[in-house]
């Protein structure tokens, strides 16, 4: 597959041209092999961060991205393994959209632990409405592939998920789908630290 990258983002707007001020930015670069973290704060990026284990993404195979909100920092995990830790530059409290922008195919995104005393939501992703943030309860769950926009304010009447939490045991299984073609695909889930 011709995927050459990919990036995740805590944001803290809907805006992209200007982009609103990015909290966590986790970009996967499989051309260099590395994933770079990193925030946008006022149109400025600060240092990147490049650290970490092995490059974990094999270009068409699905995989898992965890991040986990704690009090100064986010940790982020990759197919059930610890990947990275990022410091937190920007108050937390400001994040209120996740986007993914690249060549990446979301087949869930899952909030755990919400914010302001609510509950996580689970949040299938569907194809051709991506304005939409979440689809009308009812809809079957297939993946799309797109670039977006989806609020982390959880709370619009739709179904919880019992959230696995950040890993401590590696998990197995994040099988390819048939036909996911030109780049990767996953299953996003922020969570807030308990």
């Amino acid at each position: 597959p011709s995927a050459q990258r990919f990036a995740v983002n805590l944001q803290c707007g809907p805006n992209t041209n200007p982009r609103d001020d990015l909290a966590l930015h986790v970009n996967a670069r499989i051309h260099e092999r590395v994933v770079v973290r990193n925030s946008l704060v006022s149109g400025q990026w600060g240092p990147e961060e490049r650290h970490g284990p092995t490059f974990p993404f094999v270009p068409g195979q699905g995989f898992e991205i965890l991040i986990l909100a704690e009090s100064n920092n986010y940790k982020i995990a990759i197919n059930g393994q610890h990947f990275a830790e990022f410091r937190s530059r920007t108050p937390m409290e400001r994040v209120s959209y996740l986007s993914a922008d690249g060549e990446i195919m979301i087949s869930m995104i899952n909030f755990e632990g919400g914010s302001h005393g609510m509950p996580g939501m689970h949040a299938p992703m569907m194809p051709g409405m991506p304005q939409q943030p979440y689809p009308a309860p009812g809809m079957p769950h297939q993946p799309y592939s797109t670039p977006g926009m989806y609020p982390t304010q959880p709370g619009m009447g739709y179904p919880t998920q019992q959230g696995m939490g950040y890993p401590t045991q590696p998990r197995m299984g994040y099988p390819t789908q048939p036909g996911m073609h030109p780049a990767n695909y996953g299953h996003l889930s922020p969570k807030s630290a308990p």
